[in-house]
């Protein structure tokens, strides 16, 4: 069954459906052509299921939806619940999502009738991962954290693994860069620990591995995200699994362009397979054009830029990593050069990814709402509900002093070569270049954009948003709503001291606008707390002089 699937970070929707389905060792045959609907009846269920995979979603849709209905109809004549139960979990995937939600319904109901917990578990990461591929992150968020729970009550290893890897995932794209890195470490510990429980151990872990090194360069943490990818790399070339061949070059391409190593991010991203998926050859395209950047060779910088337009073009502009940082550029070289049609049209593609990204923003935030803590090893029987309910109630009394302490014991267990705890302090060369970028932020007065975000601007230094509050908080005492006040209070200031006269006809509501401030009342606020005079009593007196 070929996915219509667009919606890639970092390759993530890729390997979560490789997990997902891949792992359970389902083989991918060619339809033939010349069997008609009144021919499904000689076929047993195994022929079935080899139509159903080798049909496309997108153009074989009726076929598929046929091979399906007499999938479960045959299975409910033959009383096969199982097998009834793997095509509603397979159908999904090619209804909308209401539909899917009643195929799914039907599966989990059908799970307690045969009173086969492991077989709920997997229909629940099953849906908890179409959910997420429809832009339904939260919902998939809460769905796959049932199966995690799920699984770890009835010490179902391969669940809470595939379970773990989803929900890392969804936090890393969410803005819970630190959380996910807990999730993944957590997950590869039970993988290793329980290795001889898992069929296909080695593909599993090749994906964990990929998702650790992934995690811990979201953090800053550069030489664990080398380290697990060089080990994630010769697990591929054993395997023989090109895509994950590439997929560990590119993220240690990446490593290397964040510690400043960019000829050598050039050349491994560079050398990558060109016939790599179209996504992910957007991500190679913006490295090697950054890194291009970064050594003042600005046209070669922008022809990459431009192929990562021109492949998001054909893909419907999904929502990628550094969406912002990359029409920016583009932007500032149009201007540049005059190119007004270019200036107009990259315009429009910023203030189409700034709407998509509040919408993300919006998930974001119902994702952080959402409790999902880590269990430890269960010594208690399921079975016996009081004493859970206690062991429950006892974890939320203590789960700061849990979370700090597994953190500290998994990442001493698990980071390679050298062991790094994750600090509080960011990394000094990460520092030194935000500080830099924020520098140039603040010299084109970007404060003064009424709707910056912290999210925002994390995405237009090229971090995350905890970083970006880290270093303010570190650097100037203060938070980061304060920072950007203190900008705009300090500019507006200087900016009415020096061009009182021609500002002087404006309105209080058009100054507050210009100066980043949404409201008359809240800029007229600041200035008064700032200097004892309201706006308009300053520049009477200015005028009076």
């Amino acid at each position: 069954m070929n996915f219509p699937i667009y919606k890639i970070s970092n390759c993530f929707s890729t390997t979560v459906v490789l997990v997902c389905f891949l792992i359970q060792s389902l083989a991918y045959t060619q339809k033939n052509n010349e069997i008609k609907i009144s021919d499904l009846k000689n076929l047993s269920f195994e022929e079935l299921t080899n139509l159903e995979l080798s049909a496309d979603i997108q153009s074989d849709v009726e076929w598929l939806h046929s091979i399906l209905d007499y999938h479960i109809w045959k299975a409910k004549q033959e009383s096969n619940e199982y097998e009834l139960l793997s095509v509603y979990d397979w159908r999904i995937w090619s209804e909308p999502l209401d539909r899917a939600k009643l195929y799914s319904d039907s599966a989990i109901r059908l799970t307690y009738k045969l009173e086969d917990p492991i077989a709920r578990a997997e229909s629940l990461i099953s849906f908890g991962t179409y959910l997420y591929l429809q832009d339904e992150a939260s919902n998939a968020f809460k769905t796959v954290i049932t199966s995690y729970y799920l699984s770890d009550s009835i010490e179902f290893r391969e669940g809470v693994v595939n379970s773990l890897n989803i929900i890392s995932g969804i936090q890393r794209e969410y803005g819970q860069e630190f959380k996910a890195l807990g999730s993944q470490l957590k997950s590869l510990e039970i993988l290793e620990s329980n290795s001889r429980e898992f069929e296909n151990y080695k593909e599993t872990l090749l994906y964990t591995l990929d998702a650790t090194s992934k995690c811990h360069l979201n953090v800053g943490e550069i030489e664990s995200a080398l380290a697990y990818a060089y080990r994630g790399k010769k697990l591929a070339k054993e395997l023989q699994i090109k895509s994950f061949l590439n997929s560990y070059d590119v993220i240690i391409g990446q490593a290397f362009y964040y510690n400043q190593s960019y000829k050598n991010a050039i050349e491994i991203l560079s050398n990558i397979d060109s016939q790599n998926n179209a996504l992910t050859l957007s991500d190679i395209y913006f490295y090697i054009g950054s890194s291009e950047l970064k050594m003042n060779n600005n046209s070669k910088a922008i022809s990459y830029f431009e192929k990562v337009d021109s492949i998001l073009i054909t893909k419907n502009y999904p929502l990628i990593d550094n969406v912002e940082i990359l029409y920016q550029e583009l932007l500032n070289n149009a201007i540049d050069k005059n190119e007004k049609d270019n200036e107009k049209q990259y315009l429009r593609r910023l203030i189409y990814y700034d709407s998509l990204k509040k919408r993300i923003d919006l998930e974001v935030e119902k994702i952080s709402l959402i409790d999902f803590q880590l269990m430890k090893d269960r010594e208690i029987p399921s079975s016996n509900a009081p004493l859970v309910e206690i062991v429950i109630l006892i974890a939320i009394c203590l789960v700061l002093f849990i979370l700090i302490k597994r953190r500290s014991s998994l990442i001493e267990k698990h980071i390679v070569p050298k062991k790094r705890s994750i600090s509080n302090q960011i990394p000094q060369t990460i520092k030194n270049r935000l500080l830099l970028e924020l520098k140039d932020w603040e010299a084109q007065k970007g404060f003064l954009n009424q709707d910056i975000s912290q999210v925002e601007l994390a995405n237009k230094l090229g971090t995350n948003s905890s970083y970006l509050s880290r270093l303010i908080n570190e650097t100037f005492n203060i938070s980061y709503s304060k920072y950007i006040k203190d900008l705009r209070i300090e500019y507006m200031v200087n900016d009415l001291n020096i061009n009182h006269k021609q500002l002087r006809k404006k309105s209080m509501i058009q100054l507050a606008e210009m100066y980043g401030f949404k409201s008359q009342d809240s800029f007229v606020r600041a200035y008064k707390e700032r200097t004892g005079l309201t706006p308009s009593a300053f520049l009477k007196n200015k005028k009076s002089i």
